[in-house]
This record gives C-alpha cells, structure tokens and sequence, in this order.
C-alpha cells in the first residue's frame, strides 16, 4: 500500500521487479539456448541476466547508442552518466560478440575500452514498406517533412530558422513537423515570433505505420543531428528508411555518418543554419536531384536491405 501510493518507490520497485524476473528468467534458461542475445542491456532492465547467461552460455549483445556521451549538466545528469559508464565497462567484457551500430561505436569499445573479443558493426535496416513509396519525380508539393522527436539533439528550433531562410528564396514551401518532446511550445513560439505560421504544420504524432503512405504528399525529406558527441556515436535509423525512398533528403553531416556517400544525400555542415537553407534551396534548383535520390536507393539496397543485414548477422553468429 505504501508503494502504491509513492509513485517513485513504486518506479523502483517495478525497476527491481524487471532486473529480478529477467534474471530467473535467465537462470531458468541457461541451458535452452546455444546462444542469448541481448539488444542495449540496461542496468534496470536485462543486464544482470546477461551477466548470468555469460557464466553458462555464448551471449551477442547489440548497442545503439553510447549513453555515457549524453551531455552532463544537471547532478541526475552525472550520476545517469556514470551508470551508463560503468554498463559499458561491462559490455566491454562480458559478450562473446558485440554488434554496433556505427563504426564510431565500434571504435569506441575497441580502441577506448580497449575491448579484446569479436566486435563488429551491424548496419541498420530499412522497412519493406518505405521501398514501396512511389518516385518523387510523379509529384513536387514544395513540401518539407520532419518526423522525430522534438529533443535537443534533433534541433527542431534550428530546422525552423533554416527553413525561415529558405523561404527567402522559395515562397512557395510548406513545412509539416511530426513529433512530439520538450521543445515543442519552444518551436510553436519561434514559428509565431518568425511569423511563418501559413508555412509550418505542426502535425502531432502519427502512428509509425502510417508513415510511408503519408510521404506522397512530401517531396523534401529532413534529417538534422547537432554535432554533439552523442550524436555522433549513432547512426540514425530512419535515414535508411528515407534513402530508399527515392525523395531527396538534406541531412547534418555527422560523424557517424563519414560511410554515407556524398553523391547520395544533400549534407550540410551540423549547427550551420545558413548551409541548411541553401541546401534546401538547393534541393529545388540543382539539375542533379535525380540522380542523387536513385545513388541513394541504390546504396539502400545494398547496405541497409533485410536480406543483406540478415546475412551479415548469420555470419557473426556462426564466427562465435
């Protein structure tokens, strides 16, 4: 009863309740399986099972995202920093394989961890559906899209104020933003004060599967990263959703990104508002577009599809 009434100690004792379950759940099956696989174990989550599964059986782990990069400012800040440091010193030892989601990431276990086991970097996938959307060449709507989140890191005020520019020499575009986060009032606020409000939709959230239907009405995909160091040790995944889709994309130019073929995207320099806007003029003036969006397809297909990803993992997996 006292629980139920604290939300924070009923936030911990679900926290327990996980890290207990998963770890019987591991006990239990340690013998099952010739191989665990773990996607981006927690310390609240999976991560003693883990340790667990290591003692008995050959285990895979797959990481996403380097949590210990995330800015620390406030004191939960450091503290969540030094969590997340001391689960990546044990991901640095306890998988048979470890499968990142850049080559950033990779080098970071193995050349700053110094992480001695098989390391490997598994590409992300894209989703059958968007490699159905019809070719943008059948359509221009002089409409611009972004759909994520509204986080720091995703610089939604900075694509408004680069949009803003743009406008300068393109009255014509419309920007739809979908998504949802802390900087939301903050960007509806900055739309009123740039007075753009004919100009810019703010759609809410959508349900995921709805997404590659809704891009016909779009002719400009955007994809913008900060340069933080966060940012650069992942690679993010709606990129390949996008790049197979055969709409153009202007995208920041991040580190984690180095791979990505110039000819393939419209890059800008991250944080770099002006290099945004004339990018986006750009996209509707260069005589090249065709061809880029199709080198764009192409590098999907061959990086990014299921069947290509899918093997590359039978391989890793058999090596162990």
């Amino acid at each position: 009863y006292v629980i139920s009434e604290n939300p924070k100690l009923l936030k911990i004792a679900l926290y327990f309740k996980v890290i207990f379950k998963t770890a019987a759940w591991a006990i239990r099956k340690r013998h099952d399986f010739d191989v665990f696989y773990y996607y981006h174990p927690y310390a609240q989550t999976s991560l003693l099972a883990l340790v667990i599964n290591s003692l008995f059986s050959n285990t895979v782990v797959e990481m996403t995202e380097l949590e210990s990069s995330r800015p620390s400012i406030s004191f939960k800040s450091r503290l969540l920093n030094i969590k997340a440091k001391l689960e990546e010193a044990m991901i640095k030892r306890l998988p048979n394989l470890l499968l990142t989601i850049s080559d950033s990431l990779r080098a970071y276990y193995v050349h700053t961890l110094q992480r001695n086991k098989k390391t490997s970097v598994l590409p992300v996938v894209f989703e059958e559906s968007y490699s159905k959307v019809a070719d943008v060449n059948e359509r221009c709507s002089n409409r611009l899209l972004y759909l994520g989140t509204f986080a720091d890191k995703d610089g939604v005020p900075f694509i408004i104020k680069g949009f803003h520019l743009a406008l300068n020499e393109l009255q014509d575009l419309k920007l739809d933003l979908i998504g949802s986060g802390t900087s939301l009032n903050q960007c509806k606020q900055l739309v009123k004060t740039l007075g753009i409000e004919d100009k810019v939709n703010f759609r809410g959230s959508i349900p995921s599967l709805e997404v590659p239907s809704m891009l016909k009405e779009i002719d400009t995909l955007i994809m913008n990263r900060d340069d933080s160091e966060y940012s650069n040790f992942g690679f993010p995944t709606k990129l390949a959703n996008y790049m197979v889709t055969q709409i153009p994309i202007v995208c920041s130019k991040t580190k984690s990104l180095s791979q990505v073929p110039a000819n393939t995207i419209l890059f800008y320099e991250p944080n770099n508002v002006e290099d945004f806007a004339s990018k986006i003029v750009e996209r509707y003036s260069s005589n090249k577009i065709s061809d880029m969006v199709s080198a764009a397809r192409q590098y999907a297909l061959k990086t990014f599809s299921p069947s290509i990803v899918g093997g590359i993992m039978i391989t890793e997996l058999k090596a162990i």
